[in-house]
């Protein structure tokens, strides 16, 4: 057995060593592909490297958390990424990462809750209630986005009528912009996002689907359109994805 296993052993390195041999170098007397300091970077061009995409304004859905702007609690909200290790939420105004869509959806959110007291999740309020996350999904063929406001409640009874209100604010601050909104209601004091129950989401206005194209394929035929739904998985960002997806 144990030379069996010895035998195998030099088949591979053979193997090894032919393969070395087929790319121009002998990895018995050349090492040099192994040094990072060589032309071409330690890149033997074995690997064909592509950047899917722009470092900036990539981002094409976001989850943010949502805090109050105030002790008081009804001069509106933030919204933003929570802090390490705590759940101070840090806004994030102007992401470069972000879709611009997704910064003016921000800048939108944080009017509107101010001008109509948008009450947000307490987490140290047992009492619950408020708008505590909110999902941001931008179709890029138009550039609009759907909305989904994650509100702490058991079903859309529970959310009124602060969440009309919003809502009705939001369409009239910029109609342009929404796609269509969806409200998700989650009454966990966890740190999830979305519940589980399948009679959490509750459309409010606009289009059941967002739709995103193929590579390849003519949008005006409508060909090769994929429907995404808000409760769907989708890539973050869908231009690298694109692009990946050309080359696999």
């Amino acid at each position: 057995r144990r030379g069996s296993n010895q035998q195998n052993n030099n088949n591979n390195n053979n193997n090894y060593n032919r393969f070395d041999n087929r790319n121009g170098y002998d990895s018995d007397n050349d090492d040099s592909y192994l040094d990072d300091n060589n032309d071409n970077g330690g890149d033997d061009g074995f690997y064909n490297v592509v950047v899917p995409s722009p470092l900036t304004k990539w981002r094409t859905q976001a989850k943010l958390a949502v805090a109050r702007k105030s002790s008081w609690g009804r001069d509106g909200c933030i919204f933003g990424l929570f802090e390490r290790g705590s759940h101070e939420v840090m806004p994030i105004p102007e992401c470069a990462v972000h879709h611009p869509s997704i910064n003016r959806a921000v800048e939108i959110l944080t009017e509107a809750t101010a001008n109509v007291g948008t009450p947000s999740f307490n987490p140290d309020d047992t009492n619950g209630g408020g708008l505590r996350y909110i999902q941001l999904q931008v179709e890029r063929m138009t550039g609009r986005v759907c909305l989904t406001l994650v509100w702490h409640a058991e079903n859309m009874k529970g959310a009124q009528p602060a969440l009309t209100r919003l809502v009705k604010q939001l369409r009239r601050i910029d109609p342009q912009l929404w796609h269509s909104i969806w409200c998700h209601t989650n009454d966990s004091f966890g740190n999830a996002i979305f519940s589980r129950g399948k009679n959490s989401w509750h459309p409010m206005s606009g289009p059941e689907f967002v739709r995103e194209p193929l590579p390849g394929t003519e949008v005006e035929k409508k060909e090769g359109l994929i429907f995404f739904t808000p409760t769907a998985f989708r890539q973050g960002n869908m231009d690298g994805f694109e692009a990946i997806a050309q080359h696999v």
